[in-house]
């Protein structure tokens, strides 16, 4: 099953930027956690999504203000978290109940607000996968 893409954003000089383009992933499955964020379209996929895990490392400490997690059909987590990696200690700074959705499409994009704290791992930590 396809799992999400993720994008996090930070604010540079008025202007987003994707930081974590193309940096190092890891994944609970190495069934393609690398595509992620490596390319326009990556995606990621686990056998046991009760459990998965990805994690992005996003190379410095940066502000994150946005997170899109870009779902695909009708692969998606009903009970998550998003940990943070601050300070060198992982912090839940965002849950499956912050979700937005920016419309209800077959693959549609979850977002979520930014955290406060200089982050420099991000975590999506699955408990229920597709429903």
């Amino acid at each position: 099953r396809m799992l999400p893409q993720l994008e996090e954003h930070e604010t540079e000089a008025g202007k987003e930027r994707n930081v974590a383009w193309k940096r190092p992933v890891r994944a609970s499955e190495d069934e393609g956690g690398a595509q992620v964020i490596s390319y326009e379209g990556g995606e990621w996929a686990a056998a046991d999504e009760d459990g998965a895990w990805v994690e992005i490392d996003l190379g410095a400490p940066c502000s994150v203000n946005k997170l899109k997690i870009h779902w695909w059909g009708t692969s998606y987590s009903n009970d998550y978290d998003i940990l943070a990696e601050i300070d060198g200690k992982y912090v839940k700074v965002k849950s499956r109940e912050d979700e937005l959705r920016e419309d209800e499409s077959y693959n549609a994009w979850g977002v979520l607000e930014g955290w406060e704290g200089l982050t420099t791992k991000a975590k999506l930590e699955m408990r229920n996968g597709s429903v």
